[in-house]
């Protein structure tokens, strides 16, 4: 998972307004949750061991998964 690439592909698709951009939306957001930590000290986080994580750690990757979790 890429999330410094899921985090700009968010930002494109959310401004067409078609059906595959929709999908798109809710397949990333899908793939998002799926990765989050559901329990533990890290709860509510996302892990750092994806491309860009190891370099900026938890709160990183924590940051741009959440600012790609958007509505429609």
């Amino acid at each position: 998972i890429d999330l410094c690439r899921s985090y700009f592909l968010t930002i494109t698709l959310q401004r067409e307004r078609d059906d595959f951009s929709h999908q798109r939306l809710a397949a990333i957001r899908q793939t998002l949750v799926h990765y989050q930590v559901p329990e533990g000290d890290h709860s509510g986080s996302w892990p750092p061991d994806q491309r860009w994580g190891r370099s900026g750690g938890r709160i990183s990757s924590t940051a741009l998964a959440s600012l790609s979790l958007v509505d429609e």
